[in-house]
């Protein structure tokens, strides 16, 4: 939340992305989403499993949400195929599929393990 407010002017709790950001708005964002992508795919890979106690799962529904809140976001969805280059495989296909049921739109991200 901290980084929210430090960069109000990013509007980063709306869905919309930044209307004409300047370069160094764009820069900021980017690290920002940077940031994210490192925490989820942390979150991932230590928290998510296909079988879960009701407890696991309660936690993961908490990440899972918090996941699919920014996926909504129009600017940080069009940014993964970018943010998204060289993390676990797993997990790309995980943000990628909750990425397309929040928004319907099929992200196109093409041989970015290599």
């Amino acid at each position: 939340m901290k980084v929210v407010l430090d960069h109000a002017d990013l509007q980063l709790r709306t869905t919309q992305a930044l209307r004409d950001p300047t370069p160094e708005q764009r820069e900021r964002m980017m690290t920002i989403f940077d940031m994210l992508i490192a925490l989820f795919e942390r979150a991932y890979l230590i928290a998510y499993r296909e079988a879960m106690s009701a407890t696991e799962q309660r936690r993961w529904n908490s990440w899972d949400d918090y996941m699919r809140e920014w996926c909504r976001r129009d600017d940080f969805r069009l940014a993964l195929p970018l943010l998204l280059r060289g993390e676990d495989p797993d997990f790309v296909a995980y943000i990628r599929r909750i990425a397309e049921e929040e928004t319907g739109e099929h992200l196109i991200i093409a041989d970015i393990h290599a």
